[in-house]
């Protein structure tokens, strides 16, 4: 995830006792990212996912909330690239996305 990536950059960067600023775009995606994981409904989704992927149905029950609001909260992570849909036969299931390159 782009997320853990910015983490462990900046970790790296400050051990070293290097001080680089990160660019204006940086900043703007950082500050998305941020917002973004701010929700806490999506928050527990990406908890859960980091556990194995899910059902809507199975993400609304490990989190008590609706399938509705699931699938809304899932819609702006799939947005950020921050998970991906994996269609089955009868259901779809999602799961985080672990690199940048991955469809």
């Amino acid at each position: 995830m782009f997320f853990a990536h910015v983490l462990v950059c900046s970790h790296a960067c400050m051990s070293a006792h290097i001080r680089k600023e990160p660019s204006d775009e940086h900043v703007v995606i950082a500050s998305d990212i941020f917002k973004l994981v701010s929700d806490p409904t999506r928050l527990k989704i990406l908890w859960a996912l980091l556990h194995g992927e899910h059902s809507v149905g199975e993400l609304a029950e490990d989190i008590k909330a609706k399938p509705a609001a699931v699938s809304q909260h899932l819609s702006k992570l799939r947005a950020a690239h921050m998970v991906l849909f994996v269609a089955m036969v009868f259901e779809c299931f999602i799961r985080l996305r672990t690199s940048m390159s991955a469809a």
